[in-house]
C-alpha cells in the first residue's frame, strides 16, 4: 500500500521532469531552427546582393573596356599641372578613381588593400581625385599616408557614366590612354576587391620585381 501511495505521485513528477526536459530540448531545436532560417535567409540576401555586383561590374566592364581616357589637365598636392598622358607615360598603371562625395569608408578600405598588394610597385599606381574642398582632399592624403601618385581633376571628368553616381572605380590605364579591367569594389562583398587586386598584381606587375 506504501508503494502505492507514492508511486502516482512520483509518477507524475518524473512526467513533469520529461515535459520540462522535453521543453527545453524542444524550445533549443526550434531556436537552432529559426538561427538556420535567418542564416540561409542572409546567405540568400548576399548571394542575390553579390549577383548584383557582378552584374554591375560586368556591365562597367563590357561598356568601357578598350575606350581612351581623355588626356585631361590634372594637378599634383603642390599645385603643378600634368597632363594625365605625362604620368602614364610607359607600361601599365593601375588607376583608382573617386570624388569627394564617395564614401569614405569604402575609399579608405580600397587604399588600404592597394598599400598591402601594391606597395613594392607603388609608382606604377595612381589616384585620381575630383576635390572642390582643399581642405578635405588635403585631409584624406594626411588620414590615410597616401604615399601613391595622387592628382585632382579639378572639377573634369573622364567621361565615364559612373562618375554621375561617385562611386570610386578601378582600371588598368596604358601609354595609349586605353583603359581595361574596369571594377567597381563593394566594402559589403568580403573578398571583392582582394581577388581583383590578386589576380591585378600578378597579371602586370609580379614580374616586375
Amino acid at each position: 500500500m506504501i508503494v502505492r501511495k507514492y508511486l502516482y505521485p512520483i509518477a507524475i513528477f518524473i512526467l513533469i521532469v520529461l515535459n520540462l526536459y522535453m521543453s527545453v530540448k524542444y524550445k533549443r531545436t526550434i531556436i537552432k531552427t529559426i538561427n538556420l532560417i535567418e542564416e540561409l535567409r542572409y546567405n540568400n540576401e548576399n548571394y542575390e546582393f553579390m549577383i548584383s555586383s557582378l552584374r554591375k561590374n560586368r556591365k562597367i566592364f563590357y561598356s568601357n573596356e578598350d575606350t581612351r581616357v581623355t588626356n585631361l589637365s590634372i594637378s599634383d598636392i603642390k599645385g603643378n599641372m600634368y597632363k594625365l598622358k605625362e604620368i602614364v607615360t610607359n607600361d601599365k598603371y593601375l588607376v583608382l578613381y573617386f570624388d569627394e562625395n564617395a564614401c569614405s569608408l569604402c575609399v579608405e578600405k580600397e587604399l588600404e588593400l592597394m598599400k598591402h598588394y601594391f606597395s613594392d610597385v607603388k609608382e606604377r599606381i595612381i589616384i585620381l581625385t575630383n576635390f572642390k574642398n582643399y581642405k578635405d582632399y588635403f585631409n584624406l592624403i594626411e588620414t590615410n599616408k597616401i604615399d601613391f601618385k595622387i592628382f585632382n581633376m579639378n572639377n573634369k571628368k573622364l567621361g565615364y557614366k559612373i562618375e554621375n553616381f561617385s562611386l570610386p572605380y578601378v582600371f588598368i590605364l596604358d601609354p595609349s590612354m586605353k583603359a581595361k579591367y574596369f571594377f567597381i569594389p563593394d566594402k559589403n562583398l568580403k573578398g571583392w576587391s582582394d581577388d581583383y587586386y590578386e589576380a591585378i598584381y600578378k597579371r602586370f606587375f609580379k614580374a616586375v620585381q
